[in-house]
């Protein structure tokens, strides 16, 4: 009949390990971690409250009951297995039910189960309040506008019905997605939370769920693939000195000597299989005949694989072993939910990692001639010690990139004038014109010229950076030399990573051809921002107020633009504008999330000023995530590639969505664009 107090261990096991020196009942020396030794009644080790089921009420068998009957016949075993003569092959199905029975009935492994599970909540706790694995794992940054890749978000959105909003279902779906990926932070956020708390939650009712499954597992007995596998070993007994029994009963050898609980095993991975029956004697069943029975090692594996306890039947020296109790099986834990949750990580398509930086020999300077020539201004002095200048930032700085495709540098008191007439060395390449932008001034330029039919790069600079470059004043001189060092970052990028690109075939769409210009700047103003934010800390306030300087031109540009087209009805000149306009904006928004990136310590109230600022214009947001596509690029391995760079134009069609421009690609390739109306007549009829 069954009782409150059921035994997880039985005692016709635990009695091979009585105290020998105790006569007057039935006790056993308990070692747990962090304890001494204490002599127990067996009945009170391996014994829960109910620990497989409540009393009957109404005559049914219980789930105790039920395993109380079937040991009458393992007890049985056990005896004559014990009694049977060292070294004699043992019953190998008789073998195999007993340590498969006695295994799986533990509360070791309930513990070891709640504990994975536990671990498992824990790790998926840090996963939820990881913002970026989320997006990671939901693919909310997968460039789908290029390639179709099958992901949760993606999945959701095409399952959306979306005929009952006014604009196109295409065109909807585009902007929905757009506003979730530059959204999620904020969204994710809010339900954060909720989200900590319903995994709280589960932990709780993890003992539970933990137990209703082993007690179903056992209720069903079906071991027999377990049983099936351990039938084909050989089964001996070997006589041994001092073995002591662990609260997992039942230790398995898996190929390279690792020893684990049978439960942390897989039938499959099973070499050798230790159970130790009595204290002097351990029942061994091995798939191969040779091995060594070295009952130290066996005993040290029995307390590393022990979850809370094991038992011996003296009161020995055992405190180094009582002190390894648990570590084995929280480090497999460990390693299994590692491993899983490794997995789970993998299905994110990138793997942030420290930033990927080109491959950087010890020493990329080599010697190699460049001209330089003052035009407009300078003496021979001056001319002299500005060469000497540049001759050395050449130099340090061709130590971590190649810069043997500088063809020169033009320093010239008429900048756009010099940047126009210069001679690019092949009549099919047009002058370099300065586009006219209503803000700012326009210093530095890194030119595509020719010479003896290879490509080169010459920098054309404004006198004024010259003079900074021999200035006495510091801050002068750090922005002059930052514009010098990020010309030749252009160049460093160019050799790194446009060149790989020149060398592939690749078609962009329809909509690319329309509106890549408008990004394909961006990427090498990010990088050359980022290798030269050391030089000159003021450069993000430089940057920052470009861009918004440049935000307030294109909102009067654009709207001037749109307004013409109502009138002269030409889309192409709008586009063309926009993009123009807009190319700009990424542009200097490229630059300031560089120098971000590039900055040994950020400034984060300045940076909060500006997003501030860009709120204004409902850019805050999207310019965190213009920094997250640019700085994937070059931070992740392999991303740098024409798939990633031009689902960059997705931004292109963001920053034309606040002009009331709207393009988006149709089934057959080609792009539509629709410009509504808008507020355009009112503003036409006050002109």
């Amino acid at each position: 009949m069954a009782g409150k107090r059921q035994h997880y261990i039985p005692r016709f096991l635990q009695r091979g390990f009585l105290d020998a020196s105790d006569s007057k009942a039935d006790r056993t020396w308990l070692y747990r971690r962090g304890t001494k030794p204490r002599l127990v009644g067996i009945r009170d080790v391996g014994v829960g409250e109910y620990f497989y089921s409540k009393l009957s009420s109404d005559g049914i068998k219980t789930l105790d009951d039920l395993i109380t009957e079937s040991e009458r016949d393992l007890d049985a075993d056990l005896i004559i297995i014990r009694s049977a003569p060292v070294g004699q092959p043992i019953n190998a199905e008789i073998a195999a039910r007993l340590v498969v029975h006695l295994a799986i009935r533990t509360n070791h492994v309930r513990s070891t189960f709640s504990q994975g599970a536990e671990k498992i909540v824990d790790e998926m706790a840090e996963l939820v309040l990881d913002t970026v694995k989320m997006r990671g794992l939901l693919g909310i940054d997968v460039p789908t506008s290029i390639k179709k890749i099958a992901t949760p978000m993606s999945d959701a959105f095409d399952a959306l019905y979306l005929e009952k909003y006014p604009l196109p279902t295409a065109l909807t779906k585009r902007m929905l997605s757009f506003y979730v990926r530059e959204l999620f932070d904020s969204f994710y956020q809010e339900v954060q939370t909720d989200l900590s708390q319903k995994i709280v939650e589960v932990v709780g009712v993890i003992p539970t769920i933990t137990r209703d499954a082993h007690n179903k597992s056992l209720m069903e007995m079906n071991y027999f693939s377990w049983e099936g596998r351990l039938s084909q070993f050989t089964w001996k007994t070997f006589s041994v000195s001092n073995a002591v029994l662990p609260d997992c009963v039942v230790l398995v050898s898996e190929p390279g000597g690792a020893i684990v609980p049978l439960i942390l095993s897989s039938s499959d991975k099973i070499e050798l299989v230790f159970f130790p029956i009595s204290h002097n004697k351990i029942l061994i069943g091995s798939y191969e005949e040779n091995f060594d029975v070295d009952i130290a090692s066996i005993n040290f594996s029995a307390a590393e694989c022990s979850d809370s306890f094991f038992i011996s039947h003296q009161d020995n020296d055992l405190t180094h072993l009582s002190n390894l109790i648990g570590t084995r099986c929280a480090n497999t834990i460990n390693a299994v939910v590692k491993e899983s949750m490794s997995d789970l990580d993998n299905r994110s398509l990138f793997k942030f990692a420290e930033a990927q930086q080109p491959t950087v020999l010890d020493d990329y300077f080599q010697s190699f001639s460049f001209s330089l020539t003052c035009v407009g201004f300078a003496d021979s002095e001056f001319s002299i010690k500005l060469s000497s200048i540049i001759q050395i930032i050449v130099q340090e700085l061709g130590r971590s990139m190649p810069l043997s495709l500088i063809d020169g540098f033009t320093f010239s008191s008429d900048y756009a004038h010099t940047l126009q007439n210069l001679d690019r060395g092949d009549p099919n390449l047009a002058p370099d014109l300065i586009q006219s932008r209503g803000y700012g001034r326009g210093v530095a330029k890194c030119v595509t010229v020719n010479r003896e039919g290879k490509n080169k790069n010459h920098i054309v600079v404004d006198a004024i950076i010259a003079v900074g470059l021999l200035s006495g004043d510091e801050n002068e001189r750090m922005s002059s030399i930052h514009i010098i060092v990020n010309m030749l970052s252009h160049i460093g990028h160019e050799v790194f990573y446009e060149k790989r690109l020149q060398e592939k075939n690749f078609v962009p769409d329809k909509f690319s051809q329309l509106f890549h210009m408008g990004i394909s700047c961006a990427p090498g103003s990010y990088f050359s921002a980022r290798q030269s934010a050391f030089c000159d800390t003021n450069a993000a306030g430089r940057y920052a107020n470009l861009l918004l300087d440049c935000i307030k031109v294109a909102h009067e540009v654009i709207i001037a633009a749109r307004l013409g087209y109502r009138v002269n009805n030409d889309l192409d000149g709008l586009l063309k504008i926009a993009v123009t306009q807009i190319s700009f904006i990424i542009a200097h928004a490229a630059q300031w999330i560089g120098h971000q990136d590039g900055e040994a310590e950020m400034d984060d109230s300045s940076r909060i000023a500006i997003l501030t600022e860009l709120k204004a214009f409902g850019l805050d947001s999207w310019i965190v995530l213009l920094g997250r596509d640019l700085s994937r690029l070059y931070d992740v391995e392999g991303q740098f590639n024409e798939v990633n760079i031009y689902s960059l134009d997705r931004h292109v069609e963001r920053l034309l969505w606040i002009f009331q421009i709207f393009p988006w690609p149709l089934e057959d390739g080609s792009v539509y664009v629709s410009v509504p109306m808008g507020n355009d007549e009112a503003l036409l009829n006050n002109l």
